[in-house]
C-alpha cells in the first residue's frame, strides 16, 4: 500500500497567547518537552529506546487499555474533564519510561508540531509530498501506511474561555487526526500507536500556554458537570482505570502516578505542582513566528510565567520555507468576508486552496472515528462547512492584492483561480463497511 497522504493547515491564531522570556532559571528536576525538531539525535534515540522497552515490558500496552477501560476514558470523552484526564495519563505514561532503566531517566515526551508540518505540506518551496515526508515525527517512528487520503483539517481563531477550547481542538485538530490517519487509530485502540503520545502531548502544550495566559481561566473543570452517570467537581478523583481498578492502586501502575497528582484541582497548573513532576513545554520557532507574525501576546505577569522558546541552534532545515507559509497566512487576515462567521478571514483562503488541490473533494469524519470519540454525528470537517457557506453565496470573500502575492510566492497558487462559488465541491464518506460515498455540495444562488 502506498504511504498515505496527508493535508495539514496549522495557523494557531489566537490561541496561543503568551510573552517571551529572554532568560530563565530552571529547577535541577524540571522536565522540559520539546518539539520532536528540537530533539538531539541522541535524545531521539534514547526515546525511541524507551518506548520499544516499554512495548517489550508489555508496560505500553497497560497505557493503552487504560484508555480502552469503560470506566475510565470512555465516561470522559467529549466533555470539559477530558483534557485533565490526558494530562495525567501523559505524566503516568512519562514517568513509567523513566522507571525502566537508569538511561532513561531524564526522558521526556516530545510533542508532535503538526502546525509546522501543515506548512511545510502546503508550501511549494519544501520538497516533500506526503505528510510522512514533511513529518520528521512520522518518519523517525516509522511512518504510516495504508490508503491514499489527501484531506486537510484547519486549526484557527479559538476563543479563551477553557471549554471552548477543548471542543475547537477536538473538532479542528483530534478528531481529523484521528479519522485521516484511520485504521488502529480511529478506533479506542488508537493510543497503541507512539503517535497518540505526540499528538496529545501538543494539545496539553496548547491548554497549558492557555493557562499561562489566562489564569483565571485555567482551571479544566471550575463548576461541577455531569459525565453520563458521574457527577464532576474540581475536587473530584479523575477516574483513569485498569481492569476496573484505579491506576493509583494497581499494582503494575501504582509507581508510575505517585505524587502525580489526583484530582481535577491538581492539574490546573500548566506546568505540575509536585517538583518530582513538574514540567514545561518549550515552544517551537515555528509556533513562536505564529506569535510574532500575527502580532499576539499576552504579557507574563511574572518572569517565571513566561514561555519558553527553542533555541536557534534547533531550526530543521525547511525553517525559511514553513516561515513563509506563516507570512502568507498573516497577509491573508485582511481578506475581506462578508457574511456572518466566526471564522478568521485566512480560514476561507486555506480551504480554498484545499479544495483547488484537492480537485473539490473532501473526506467527512467517518463513522467508525465519530463512534469511537464521540465527534457529534452533525460535525463536518472545518472545510466543509466553510466552503459550503461560500458556494451557496451566504459568505463572499475578497483577497486583497497583499495576501495575493503572498500566497502565489508561497504555494505557487493564484487565489483568482478560486471556484468554489462556481464549481461547488464533494464530501466523500467512508461507512462503517468501509465503503466509500461521494456527495456532490449543492450551490444555491441567492
Amino acid at each position: 500500500m502506498a504511504m498515505r497522504l496527508l493535508c495539514y493547515v496549522g495557523i494557531l491564531s489566537p490561541l496561543l497567547l503568551a510573552a517571551a522570556t529572554p532568560t530563565r532559571v530552571l529547577a535541577d528536576d524540571l522536565r522540559v518537552r520539546k518539539s520532536w525538531d528540537a530533539y538531539s539525535t541522541e535524545e531521539k534515540d534514547v526515546y525511541l529506546d524507551a518506548v520499544r522497552a516499554a512495548m517489550a515490558s508489555g508496560d505500553h500496552l497497560l497505557f493503552t487499555r487504560m484508555t480502552m477501560d469503560p470506566s475510565s476514558l470512555a465516561r470522559l470523552r467529549g466533555t470539559a474533564a477530558e483534557p485533565a484526564w490526558h494530562r495525567k495519563w501523559l505524566l503516568g505514561y512519562e514517568n513509567m519510561l523513566r522507571s525502566l532503566d537508569p538511561k532513561f531517566a531524564a526522558v521526556t515526551l516530545p510533542y508532535w508540531d503538526v502546525f509546522e508540518d501543515s506548512a511545510k505540506r502546503l508550501s511549494s518551496r519544501v520538497k516533500c509530498n506526503s505528510i510522512v515526508a514533511c513529518s520528521s515525527f512520522l518518519s523517525d517512528l516509522g511512518g504510516c501506511v495504508g490508503e491514499d487520503f489527501g484531506r486537510p483539517y484547519i486549526v484557527n481563531g479559538v476563543p479563551t474561555p477553557m471549554e471552548t477550547l477543548r471542543q475547537n481542538i477536538a473538532a479542528r485538530f483530534h478528531y481529523a487526526l484521528h479519522n485521516l490517519l484511520g485504521g488502529l487509530y480511529e478506533t479506542q485502540a488508537a493510543a497503541f500507536d507512539p503517535i497518540y503520545i505526540g499528538q496529545y502531548a501538543m494539545a496539553d502544550m496548547i491548554y497549558s500556554i492557555h493557562q499561562r495566559c489566562h489564569p483565571d481561566n485555567a482551571a479544566f473543570l471550575s463548576e461541577s458537570i455531569t459525565a453520563g452517570e458521574l457527577e464532576l467537581t474540581p475536587n473530584s478523583v479523575i477516574p483513569m482505570m485498569l481492569d476496573g481498578q484505579s491506576v493509583e492502586t494497581h499494582p503494575k501502575t501504582a509507581a508510575f502516578f505517585r505524587s502525580t497528582g489526583d484530582t481535577f484541582a491538581d492539574f490546573s497548573s500548566p506546568t505540575g505542582s509536585p517538583p518530582s513532576t513538574a514540567y514545561e513545554y518549550e515552544v517551537s520557532g515555528f509556533l513562536k513566528a505564529i506569535l510574532d507574525e500575527f502580532g499576539l501576546g499576552c504579557p507574563a505577569r511574572d518572569p517565571a510565567d513566561g514561555l519558553r522558546f527553542a533555541e536557534e541552534r534547533y531550526m530543521p532545515p525547511d525553517r525559511d520555507a514553513s516561515l513563509g507559509f506563516v507570512r502568507a497566512m498573516a497577509a491573508c487576515a485582511d481578506t475581506v468576508v462578508t457574511g456572518e462567521t466566526d471564522e478568521a478571514p485566512y480560514t476561507f483562503v486555506v480551504c480554498e486552496l484545499m479544495a483547488k488541490q484537492q480537485n473539490g473533494v473532501f473526506t467527512n469524519f467517518s463513522s467508525t472515528m465519530r463512534n469511537a470519540w464521540h465527534a457529534p454525528p452533525a460535525m463536518l470537517p472545518t472545510c466543509v462547512t466553510v466552503l459550503t457557506a461560500v458556494a451557496s453565496g451566504a459568505i463572499k470573500i475578497q483577497v486583497g492584492d497583499e495576501c495575493r502575492r503572498a500566497f502565489l510566492n508561497e504555494t505557487s497558487v493564484n487565489t483568482n483561480e478560486f471556484s468554489t462559488k462556481t464549481r461547488g465541491f464533494a464530501v466523500v464518506t467512508r461507512g462503517r463497511d468501509g465503503k466509500m460515498e461521494r456527495i456532490a455540495a449543492t450551490r444555491t444562488e441567492l
